[in-house]
């Protein structure tokens, strides 16, 4: 099935980029930005890339001119012909690479997940257009160690999350804001490292401020989490859900608002004893979130 809005001429190219310097998921990224193909486009299908590793030309073609100057195959890549045979592997990576892509880059991306696409590949939080744009708003001050460079962050999927919900109560306006409560009832979560349930209890403590047609819930979260294999985590998120008033005030009711309709981010820290996952516990994690109805749903990331 050819991509829907990726153009002839720049599967072409991104197809000749590949032979010359190794088809796999780094040279894939450096051959999009050599080719200056617009970041919507990247991501707009996973169907966008596999097409074009799936369907190789009869006869390699030589890399564009451009792509030859301004850029150079990424660390770990694999050169030649070797790499390009290697067709089977590289959909599957790729297929993965798109989707975590997706994932870390698209506000509104708050549904269920298969396990082939979250397998917990890296994205990078800064590519193209962003790298040039931190440049130039540096460029105002004298730094005393210009060449420092620090190594970019980047988002690994963790496991999605649905949380059962009891009815809010109003607490009302206290010395802190007009806070109210809810008492989480029970959920699960799964990942590519853990998954398991959420045990009865928990709660919420948000602190709501309006401004002018807008409002912000101030989120404070607790959870009890047991995994699979039997270890206790406890989970503690703040963040912010932010939009318009008369949207917010029906996400209790009306299930048909969508999450790109307003904005809930977390900040996510979790502890554990059991030493298979003490990895959690110097971690740093978010999480791109909504609701809807009596259910809290995220997708929560490592941040590396």
């Amino acid at each position: 099935m050819a991509p829907p809005k990726l153009g002839k001429g720049d599967r072409d190219a991104l197809r000749a980029f590949l032979q010359q310097h190794g088809a796999n998921a780094n040279t894939m990224r450096a051959g999009m930005n050599a080719l200056n193909i617009p970041w919507t486009l990247r991501k707009s299908s996973e169907a966008q890339v596999v097409w074009v590793i799936a369907h190789p030309a009869p006869a390699p073609a030589p890399a564009p001119a451009q792509a030859a100057k301004s850029a150079s195959p990424e660390p770990g890549a694999t050169s030649g012909v070797a790499g390009w045979q290697n067709i089977a592997g590289m959909i599957g990576d790729l297929r993965e690479t798109i989707a975590s892509d997706q994932r870390s880059t698209l506000p509104h991306d708050n549904g269920p997940h298969s396990p082939a696409k979250t397998t917990g590949r890296s994205v990078s939080t800064e590519d193209g257009p962003s790298a040039e744009n931190r440049t130039k708003s540096l460029s105002n001050t004298q730094w005393t160690k210009p060449d420092y460079t620090l190594p970019t962050p980047s988002l690994q999927f963790l496991f999605h999350l649905e949380c059962d919900m009891d009815a809010f109560r109003h607490i009302g306006q206290g010395p802190y804001g007009d806070r109210s409560t809810v008492i989480f009832k029970t959920g699960r979560f799964e990942g590519p490292r853990m998954r398991g349930e959420i045990l009865p209890g928990g709660g919420d403590w948000e602190i709501i401020r309006d401004h002018d047609d807008q409002q912000t819930a101030h989120l404070n979260t607790r959870y009890n989490l047991v995994t699979h294999d039997g270890a206790t985590i406890y989970l503690q998120t703040t963040g912010t859900r932010t939009g318009k008033k008369s949207v917010l005030s029906k996400l209790g009711e009306d299930t048909s608002i969508t999450p790109d309709q307003f904005k809930m981010r977390l900040n996510l820290t979790m502890e554990t004893g059991d030493p298979r996952y003490s990895w959690i516990n110097q971690g740093v994690f978010v999480a791109s979130s909504g609701r809807v109805g009596d259910q809290v749903i995220y997708d929560a990331y490592e941040l590396l």
